[in-house]
């Protein structure tokens, strides 16, 4: 090699190794830091010990439970994995909340949605906003 050539074959690797470093220093920068997700479902509270009313269906079975101290809660045990993946769930025509695919999930209910019985429950498809089931308490 002639020296120029020697001079620019050196400049070209210094200015390739600074280069490597920023390139390894750019990726290490851009990785993606740890996800913390929150859970979907809140924690299952204890059931209530009486049972005031239930009804069934294939996939589901529904207690109404209840204390005369704490107060009154819905219970749904799932038997078998819904056909859509998730459904919102009407008490008396008012929103309570989503119900998932499998499991068992309690919702509490508060005094004011009590006030008359029959207790109407209904199950709405959010997707179509449709109802999938109705369901009528008695207790």
């Amino acid at each position: 090699m002639v020296p120029e050539l020697r001079k620019r074959h050196r400049i070209i690797w210094q200015i390739g190794s600074v280069l490597l470093c920023l390139g390894f220093a750019a990726a290490i920068w851009v990785l993606p830091q740890p996800v913390t997700q929150t859970q979907a479902f809140q924690k299952i509270d204890p059931p209530l010990p009486r049972i005031l009313d239930t009804q069934e269906s294939e996939e589901l079975t529904i207690n109404l439970r209840g204390d005369s101290t704490i107060g009154t809660q819905l219970e749904f045990i799932i038997k078998k994995p819904l056909a859509q993946p998730m459904a919102q769930l009407y008490w008396q025509y008012t929103f309570i909340g989503v119900l998932g695919s499998k499991g068992t999930q309690r919702f509490p209910i508060s005094g004011t949605r009590l006030a008359k019985a029959p207790y109407f429950l209904q199950i709405v498809n959010p997707f179509e906003k449709t109802g999938i089931q109705k369901f009528n308490f008695n207790p």
